[in-house]
């Protein structure tokens, strides 16, 4: 894998802070810090849906917690449906640790697969009224070599040989 040069973490950047804020308000926060994951805002759109963006680097080996699920009643999070994307190919799971429900990749994506660009899908909590859509993105990597097709033959202007004078053939 080609490492992706980037800038170092600010380090004045504000510390974040969900303590008291409800799953109603804010149902994803983020997870265990990592330079492949990447979450962006949150936008409800209702009083009962709301989109978070995230961006995942493709290529990660193993499984990624890619969000804590802000959600600490005593029912169960769940994977309500997909609206983008396979569930197969994504591998989303969901799993409660140290009191926290992480939400889990557990799928190596590859950016070039058709189908692993994008998913969008819905997590829901019996008793919620916020059905929390995720919106994640997949984050191409510079890890393959591009790839050039010729449909046809290549033709250079007689014009253009003259120009840089080159014998015709």
């Amino acid at each position: 894998m080609t490492s992706i040069p980037r800038e170092p973490k600010p380090e004045d950047l504000p510390e974040l802070n969900f303590d008291g804020v409800p799953f109603g308000e804010r149902p994803f926060t983020p997870g265990p810090e990592r330079d492949d994951v990447c979450m962006d805002d949150y936008f409800p759109n209702t009083a009962t849906t709301g989109t978070q963006i995230i961006y995942m680097e493709e290529e990660i080996e193993g499984e990624v917690p890619i969000a804590v699920i802000n959600y600490n009643g005593t029912q169960v999070p769940y994977i309500a449906s997909f609206i983008s994307g396979s569930f197969n190919l994504l591998g989303p799971a969901i799993r409660k640790e140290d009191d926290k429900w992480l939400l889990y990749i557990t799928q190596r994506q590859d950016y070039e697969t058709p189908g692993m660009q994008r998913y969008m899908f819905n997590v829901r909590v019996d008793g919620e009224l916020l059905i929390a859509g995720l919106s994640l993105q997949i984050v191409n990597i510079d890890d393959n070599d591009p790839i050039i097709q010729a449909f046809d033959a290549c033709r250079v202007p007689v014009s253009m040989l003259q120009i840089y004078n080159i014998d015709t053939i």
